[in-house]
């Protein structure tokens, strides 16, 4: 909608810094909407913003410790790649999330189907991301492990 991943981010820091926590949906422009004319959120920002929000309300990392290009997009996570490969394998962060959690405090007990994308492609799963989702949610990330290729509109592990 115009703010930067910095400004999104500076806000969650905010939140959690007061005792809160945050919880997004990715703009999803639906047909017949008053804003059906706008761009979706492109999927490369919202999990780096997926990923950083979750890092900040559950993970205890800062967004002071992160780093952002010149136009505010994420650029590091502050955080060991190996801790950060943790997370994505794990999924929490890319789940929906907006309801106090019944099992885990970061774990959302809405699963709102498909309220912020089409199910073809998925913004904030409603369901635990399996190795083929996270697969994919890497891809979008630009951080596919070793061993994996990405091959129109799928990826497959190589050997």
């Amino acid at each position: 909608m115009g703010e930067t991943e910095h400004d999104t981010l500076t806000l969650v820091q905010r939140l959690v810094d007061m005792g809160g926590h945050s919880h997004m949906f990715c703009f999803f422009p639906e047909k017949g909407s008053l804003m059906d004319h706008l761009p979706a959120t492109p999927r490369d920002q919202w999990r780096r913003v997926q990923l950083a929000r979750y890092l900040i309300d559950y993970r205890g990392v800062r967004v002071e410790h992160m780093r952002f290009d010149d136009q505010g997009r994420l650029a590091d996570y502050g955080i060991p790649k190996s801790e950060m490969d943790k997370v994505i394998d794990e999924g929490v962060a890319f789940r929906t999330s907006g309801c106090p959690g019944k099992v885990r405090e970061d774990i959302s007990a809405c699963d709102r189907p498909y309220g912020d994308s089409p199910p073809s492609n998925i913004a904030s799963y409603p369901f635990q991301p399996v190795d083929v989702d996270i697969r994919k949610i890497r891809h979008q990330l630009g951080l596919e492990k070793a061993g994996e290729v990405h091959v129109e509109g799928e990826e497959f592990e190589v050997g």
